[in-house]
């Protein structure tokens, strides 16, 4: 819990010194910049997107076959005549 506790205090400290001590950057983001950053946004939500896709797919053939096999009744032969 301290562990917990000291990294939570340098991480609200690091925001603080953060915002404090800014200065204006005079930057400028031309349209081709911002066009890069929504392309990789973009690329990040279809490649996790993706990822998700092919494990969902795994995970539920893996439960359809384990529910398979504990649903199934054992076969029953019938002795009556």
């Amino acid at each position: 819990m301290k562990l917990f506790r000291d990294f939570l205090f340098l991480a609200s400290l690091s925001v603080a010194m953060s915002l404090v001590l800014t200065e204006p950057a005079y930057a400028y983001l031309d349209p081709g910049t911002i066009n890069m950053v929504v392309q990789m946004v973009i690329g990040a939500l279809v490649g996790g997107l993706v990822t998700i896709k092919i494990y969902w797919t795994r995970i539920m053939a893996f439960l359809s076959r384990r529910s398979k096999a504990t649903t199934t009744p054992p076969d029953v032969e019938n002795d009556n005549p």
